[in-house]
């Protein structure tokens, strides 16, 4: 099977996807193509500031170069799956395009599927040791959200490698970042269902235990000074006028940011 001609003959059947499942000999998998760089001018400012208040976590690790970023996220994707960490197998990849095996259900799909607390929180609780095991192995994701990482056979697995903080920052910080990004986005599953401004503290605080009780010294030690440094701007957006006026990603972040503050 001629993989690349594979992926080019299935984009051209959907020219307005980056990325899109197809069949081979019964197998289903993925083909994705290299995308021109998300890097924007609100990027430029978030890392001039991310200087000014001498804070490295805060710059954004979208690399410049459509092929540079994609070529980086193969290399990570295979050095990953070398270390034994669950992502898609690479049948085929060039600068343009790359053609990998499916690594099971979105746990974001998942997630939102069964909304039962329990079943949801024995979800995060994997999606979380996955990443602090990735981390001992000295790995990071970069963007470590839900809609990111898949379930299979009971094991986590991983997707869209295309950040690599560690370009703009040390490791310890680097997985500090990742753990902070996880922990904001996963607060949408914290949150009152009859009330979107208020939110439990519970899972934010076990999944963070968890996730302390597995991480290095170096990373927890980064993540408490970054968290330390956010506390002031929470506390602010927390209260009135502002707790209504942000918008949901921002709650979730405040709420998150908090919640690590007061169980450190």
């Amino acid at each position: 099977m001629d993989y690349l001609q594979f992926g080019y003959d299935l984009l051209t059947q959907n020219p307005n996807k980056n990325i899109v499942a197809g069949t081979v000999d019964g197998r289903r998998v993925w083909v994705k193509k290299a995308s021109p760089s998300k890097k924007t001018f609100w990027h430029v400012l978030q890392g001039v500031i991310s200087k000014l208040v001498h804070q490295p976590i805060l710059t954004p690790t979208v690399i410049d170069g459509a092929a540079q970023a994609f070529i980086a996220e193969i290399q990570k994707m295979r050095s990953f799956r070398e270390k034994g960490i669950s992502v898609p197998e690479i049948h085929a990849a060039n600068d343009t395009i790359m053609v990998m095996s499916d690594l099971g259900e979105c746990l974001e799909h998942l997630l939102n599927q069964n909304k039962e607390p329990v079943y949801q929180k024995e979800i995060l609780e994997k999606a979380i040791t996955a990443l602090a095991n990735l981390h001992k192995k000295g790995l990071v994701h970069g963007k470590p959200y839900v809609r990111d990482m898949t379930l299979v056979n009971n094991e986590i697995g991983f997707l869209d490698l295309e950040e690599n903080p560690q370009h703009f920052m040390s490791l310890a910080q680097a997985q500090a970042r990742d753990v902070w990004l996880f922990l904001s986005f996963v607060a949408k599953y914290a949150r009152n269902p009859q009330n979107k401004y208020n939110y439990s503290s519970a899972l934010i605080q076990d999944l963070y235990n968890l996730y302390k009780s597995l991480a290095a010294p170096d990373t927890l030690a980064e993540l408490h000074k970054f968290v330390v440094f956010l506390k002031p701007i929470g506390v602010l957006l927390r209260g009135k006028p502002f707790w209504r006026l942000i918008g949901s990603d921002a709650r979730r972040a405040v709420f998150s940011t908090l919640a690590m503050c007061k169980f450190d």
